[in-house]
């Protein structure tokens, strides 16, 4: 019973801190961009004194092309890295952040890509059917897929998006995150840091995306390190999320999107195969990496977990309009 207890109290412990740490990494990323768009502001309306007086569609183009600059979010992320690297100082994970435990092939990678890429297909198919729901009660979810889907138009919102955000957001969630959980096991390590890093997006469909190939980029960095989950993340957000669009912009929509989506139903097939080829080594990993000691119940019921996914939840509702 004594024991019992200890496990409890030491797993919620466990995850209250790291979700207080992405907490206080968020804020600090906020206030950064936050503070930046203020100071331009202040700075462009002593030079343009007529803009106290423009209506808030008339405003609406100018505060879209501050936010579209990703100066800002570089410099957030990294102070939110900075006080992220003091804040677990104590627990003794640099040493596993980036360390592996086996060799990564082009074909073991190349498997793993297939399953991601077929998580893609299912979450896009999913898009599509919340959409088609919600429009059923005079509903749209446009803003979320727009934010979803969309892709930078500055040079510096680009570098962002396309390297900076995957290195950062792997080193915290599949690094400090990943890695101070992975004492309780595996498994939980893999479950609870992904269900962090879906509910970090604050947006429907990438709560869900984002929790789903969570669970690939967790995999990959405690199987094989966390170098691989970076080049993923990174041939997802570029190469995948913002190099295809910009080399297609020429072609209709209709036909990019067609393209898209047939290298996605090809991965989708292929990665069904590696799971169906693959099902027993799956199953032999499950079984021996399994949550015990009722460790998942532990972590879920966290006051900061649950809180930490309900104020997700509400602002992610709150992108949902009337049609």
């Amino acid at each position: 019973m004594q024991n019992t207890l200890c496990v409890k109290k030491q797993v919620k412990k466990d995850v209250n801190k790291v979700v207080l740490g992405v907490i206080i990494y968020t804020i600090i990323l906020i206030s950064v961009i936050m503070c930046s768009v203020l100071g331009e502001i202040i700075i462009y309306s002593v030079q343009n004194p007529e803009l106290i007086n423009m209506s808030n569609e008339e405003l609406e183009p100018f505060f879209n092309q501050i936010l579209e600059k990703g100066t800002s979010s570089v410099v957030g992320v990294i102070l939110g890295t900075l006080f992220l690297t003091l804040f677990f100082r104590k627990d003794n994970i640099y040493k596993k952040i980036f360390c592996s435990k086996k060799q990564m092939s082009c074909i073991a990678f190349g498997k793993l890509f297939c399953i991601f890429m077929g998580v893609q297909l299912i979450c896009n198919l999913g898009i599509s059917g919340i959409e088609t729901i919600f429009n059923l009660f005079g509903y749209t979810t446009f803003a979320s897929i727009e934010t979803a889907t969309g892709v930078s138009n500055t040079i510096s919102m680009f570098i962002y998006v396309s390297i900076l955000a995957p290195i950062i957001e792997e080193i915290i969630y599949r690094g400090f995150i990943l890695r101070k959980l992975e004492n309780h096991g595996k498994l939980l390590a893999i479950v609870i840091s992904s269900i962090i890093f879906g509910f970090m997006h604050e947006n429907i469909y990438q709560n869900i995306f984002g929790i789903l190939i969570g669970f690939v980029f967790s995999y990959i960095t405690i199987e094989y390190g966390i170098r691989w989950s970076i080049l993923l993340h990174i041939i997802n957000n570029c190469v995948l999320g913002e190099l295809f669009y910009k080399v297609t912009s020429f072609l209709p929509i209709e036909i990019s999107e067609t393209i898209f989506i047939i290298f996605e139903i090809l991965m989708f097939i292929g990665g069904v195969y590696v799971i169906i080829k693959n099902k027993n080594k799956i199953k032999q990993y499950i079984e021996d990496n399994k949550i015990t000691d009722h460790k998942l119940k532990y972590a879920l019921t966290s006051v900061g977990l649950i809180l930490y996914m309900a104020y997700s939840t509400i602002s992610a509702f709150q992108e949902i309009t009337k049609i």
